[in-house]
């Protein structure tokens, strides 16, 4: 099996939203969603199958942001992978010749960067929680 491959933990859509709250409970009832504990600014849900979503607010103010969306009207869904090395992963990209963003983050929610795939579709490979929370999982 490939390595790059074998690191990927599982996949989040992000998904932009107007009301978190709102949305969430929409997810909840109508699609059998479970909210999981709750970060400031988000709502992430996990389906019965372990699939995720990750319901946001976009920023248009703050280009630096990680929820930065320069149009909000016509935004795409993008995608997250959360992995085992993150940085194993960033090197390998790069390497390949595909374009990446710097890691990013640190303790608490994780480490980032974002790359496209051959269609020009945002992903972004996420760490995961680290152990700083006390409602981290791996």
């Amino acid at each position: 099996m490939n390595h790059v491959i074998s690191i990927v933990k599982d996949f989040t859509l992000e998904i932009p939203v107007k009301d978190i709250a709102q949305s969430a409970e929409w997810y909840e009832k109508y699609l059998g969603f479970e909210l999981v504990p709750p970060v400031k600014g988000i709502a992430e849900l996990k389906s019965a199958s372990g699939f995720r979503i990750c319901l946001f607010r976009p920023d248009q103010t703050d280009e630096e942001s990680y929820w930065y969306v320069k149009d909000a009207d016509n935004y795409r869904v993008r995608a997250c992978i959360r992995v085992s090395e993150i940085e194993q992963l960033h090197k390998s990209l790069m390497e390949s010749g595909v374009k990446v963003s710097d890691i990013e983050g640190g303790t608490g929610c994780g480490l980032t960067f974002q790359f496209h795939d051959v269609n020009g579709n945002k992903l972004i490979a996420w760490s995961g929680y680290t152990k700083e929370h006390d409602w981290y999982y791996e």
